[in-house]
C-alpha cells in the first residue's frame, strides 16, 4: 500500500524505525546482562496475576532464566554465578499473592515473600490507611516507637472489620508447602528501620521472628526494609536472628561485592510493562 500523504509517511518511517531501535538495544542490553556477573532482583507488592505473568513469561521467552533465595545466597558468599539471572520477590503478605501460586508452578519459578506479622494477626495493612487519611507516611516517620504503635493500635482498633487483606496463617501455611516459595522478614509493624533505635529494631525483628518461626518449620534467612529504606546500622541486629542477608529499595544489580546487608532490588510498579521492562533492565 502506498501512502500518499508524505508527512504520515514521515512519521510511520520513524515510528518504525525506533521500533526497531528499541528491539535492538533491548536484545543488546538482555545479551550484556547474560554475560555480566550479576544478578537482578525485583521486587512486587500485590500483583495482579496477569501482570505477574506477563512478567514471569517475557523472562521465560527471553531464556534469561530465575534463581531461588539460596542460590543469590550462595552467589554472594562464592561469587559463582548460578544458571538464572532474575531473583523475585514479594513484601507485606498479602492476601492476593495466593493467586499467584498457581503462576509459580505452572513457570516452576523460585520466589521469596517477605512478611509483615502485625498485618497477618489483624487481617489487614494500616499504612494505606493512615495515608488515606495523612497523604503520606512522612509525619508518621517523625514520631518516637511508642507514638507509632498507639496510632497503628488506634487504627487496628477502629478498622477491625474492614475486612483480610493481607494473607492468613492458613494461606501461609499453604504456600510453604511449595518448596519454591521461601520466606523472610519484614518487621512486625511495618516499620521504616531508618527511623527505629537497635532496641526498637530489635523488638520489631523479635516480634517477627517468632510470629513466622512459629507458623513456619522453615529456616528464615532474610530481610526486606519496609519502605525500602535503611540507616545502615541494622546488620548487628539482624545478625542476631541469624539473618543472612536484607534487600532494599534501592536500584541497582547484585554483584559479587555487594554487601549482603544491602541489595538492590528494582520495583515492578504501576506502569505499564513496556516500562517497566526498561527501567528494571536499564534501557533508560
Amino acid at each position: 500500500m502506498k501512502i500518499k500523504n508524505k508527512y504520515l509517511r514521515y512519521f510511520l518511517g520513524y515510528l518504525l524505525s525506533l521500533v526497531l531501535k528499541i528491539i535492538l538495544y533491548e536484545k543488546f542490553i538482555i545479551n550484556k546482562f547474560r554475560k555480566e556477573n550479576s544478578l537482578l532482583c525485583v521486587y512486587f507488592h500485590n500483583p495482579s496475576p496477569k501482570e505477574f505473568e506477563r512478567f514471569v513469561k517475557w523472562i521465560t521467552y527471553k531464556k534469561i532464566g530465575f534463581v531461588s533465595e539460596s542460590e543469590v545466597i550462595s552467589f554472594l558468599e562464592t561469587h559463582q554465578k548460578p544458571v538464572g539471572s532474575v531473583w523475585l520477590t514479594l513484601d507485606d503478605g498479602w492476601a492476593s499473592n495466593l493467586d499467584l501460586v498457581r503462576i509459580i508452578e505452572k513457570y516452576n519459578v523460585p520466589i521469596t515473600l517477605f512478611l509483615s506479622t502485625s498485618a497477618v494477626k489483624t487481617g489487614f495493612f494500616w499504612s494505606p490507611i493512615y495515608v488515606s487519611e495523612n497523604d503520606s507516611l512522612k509525619e508518621f516517620h517523625t514520631f518516637n516507637y511508642k507514638e507509632k504503635i498507639d496510632i497503628i493500635s488506634t487504627i487496628e482498633s477502629k478498622f477491625s472489620n474492614i475486612g483480610r487483606t493481607a494473607l492468613s496463617v492458613h494461606e501461609i501455611i499453604e504456600m510453604a508447602k511449595n518448596d519454591k516459595i521461601s520466606f523472610g522478614l519484614h518487621t512486625h509493624h511495618h516499620l521504616a528501620t531508618k527511623y527505629l533505635s537497635q532496641e526498637e529494631l530489635y523488638i520489631e525483628l523479635e516480634l517477627n521472628f517468632k510470629y513466622v518461626s512459629s507458623i513456619l518449620n522453615k529456616t528464615i534467612s532474610g530481610f526486606a526494609y519496609p519502605h525500602g529504606i535503611f540507616s545502615g546500622n541494622e546488620k548487628e541486629v539482624l545478625e542476631k536472628f541469624n539473618i543472612k542477608y536484607a534487600v532494599t529499595g534501592k536500584k541497582g544489580r547484585i554483584y559479587t561485592k555487594s554487601d549482603p546487608y544491602y541489595i538492590s532490588r528494582y520495583g515492578y510498579t504501576s506502569y505499564s510493562f513496556l516500562e517497566n521492562i526498561s527501567r528494571i533492565f536499564g534501557c533508560w
